[in-house]
């Protein structure tokens, strides 16, 4: 049982190490996010958002390399990193000075999911039909 778990483990270590720079980054005190200069070219959203959508979705890339049958368990990594989305912004909420939990991140978070299944697995559809 516990060589399963290690192998398992080892199996998944880049997406483990993105899941761990991810709580780090999102986790770590900043200054007054308000203070930071808005980028005209990033639209609407704030550079915050751009990130979570970002490292969500390199969080699939990374997943989906590692992971031998991407198509069949793509539900399981959707549900964990969603799950993990939500944790980091209720920990961001209680314990990070200057964050707070926002829907609009969460959102972000979904998004780069959503939009790395999209662009890799129908990137894997188109090549192997053409």
């Amino acid at each position: 049982m516990i060589e399963f778990g290690i192998k398992k483990i080892v199996q998944y270590k880049k997406t483990l190490g993105v899941l761990l720079g991810i709580a780090v980054l999102c986790l770590l005190p900043v200054p007054d996010l308000k203070t930071i200069p808005k980028i005209p070219w990033l639209g609407i959203l704030g550079i915050d958002k751009w990130a979570h959508f970002v490292l969500y979705f390199f969080l699939y890339r990374i997943w989906s390399l590692e992971n031998t049958n991407p198509l069949k368990n793509t539900w399981k990594v959707v549900l964990l990193s969603i799950s993990f989305g939500a944790s980091i912004e209720f920990l961001q909420d209680l314990y990070v000075r200057n964050r707070a939990a926002e829907w609009a991140d969460f959102f972000a978070d979904f998004s780069g999911l959503l939009f790395g299944y999209f662009v890799f697995q129908h990137r894997r559809y188109w090549s192997d039909n053409s």
